[in-house]
């Protein structure tokens, strides 16, 4: 039994890796901010840097916000995927459970001796066994599936959040300090520069924390791969050909 499809799998992966992609794009947007500003130059640095600051302000809010919407709705996709696989399981297991009644009591009808009905009860009862262990197992694999999702999305999150909080921190930080130069009186293209050179060690600090966060991928490419049930199945199988045996030996006598 598939577990979740390509396509499911996919999309959990887009969950991890979209808040990873933000951190590094982040940084690099807000460096580059203050060059893209309309009429800054040297000379006049001082003279706009409350523009300088607004356009920077207005590119990490409107960064944060797509964030934000696209976890969500990643977030629904793969909450979405998880009753979509559930109802699809019930259902197989339904139609299953109804064919094999159908197939078993045709079965018990043709019997015509106490012996050969025995024969077939028991017959019943080691395939009802047999795939309820199965059921069980799948269902173990599959609860610790989701489970091992769940706790990369929520431990790799806080990091996240704390690396992108401490970004903002130091652009407010640089922001403060050229407001604070350029009232002093220090040259427009001195305080550009240190201007510039906060926002690159803030971008820096930024992708070093990126780097740390990045090793989560090594456990995403191990926690979105499908349970493999080829125990489970193999068991089944086995099961079952030992229950056919024992039937048809039953049989003939």
């Amino acid at each position: 039994m598939t577990i979740h499809s390509k396509t499911t799998i996919t999309n959990t992966f887009a969950v991890l890796s979209f808040a990873l992609v933000f951190v590094f794009f982040l940084s690099t947007q807000t460096v580059h901010a203050q060059e893209r500003t309309p009429q800054i130059t040297t000379t006049n640095f001082c003279n706009q840097l409350k523009d300088v600051q607004t356009h920077i302000g207005n590119e990490i809010k409107q960064k944060q916000l797509k964030f934000e919407a696209t976890r969500r709705e990643q977030t629904k996709d793969w909450q979405r995927g998880i009753s979509e696989k559930d109802s699809h399981i019930a259902q197989s297991r339904t139609r299953w459970d109804e064919n094999r009644t159908l197939q078993f009591d045709a079965l018990q009808a043709k019997a015509q001796t106490d012996q050969e009905k025995k024969a077939i009860q028991t017959f019943k009862i080691s395939i009802d066994d047999a795939i309820t262990r199965r059921r069980t197992a799948v269902d173990t694999a599959l609860t610790t599936y989701r489970n091992s999702i769940n706790s990369l999305l929520v431990s790799n999150q806080p990091d996240i959040d704390s690396a992108v909080s401490e970004y903002k921190d130091a652009i407010n930080f640089a922001q403060a300090r050229a407001e604070t130069s350029c009232e002093n009186g220090e040259e427009s293209s001195q305080v550009r520069d240190s201007f510039r050179n906060d926002l690159q060690s803030a971008k820096t600090k930024l992708d070093s924390r990126g780097s740390g966060l990045g090793k989560f991928k090594q456990r995403a490419d191990t926690v979105t791969k499908q349970p493999n049930n080829f125990e489970a199945n193999t068991e089944f199988r086995k099961t079952l050909l030992q229950a056919q045996s024992s039937l048809q030996s039953a049989l003939k006598q």
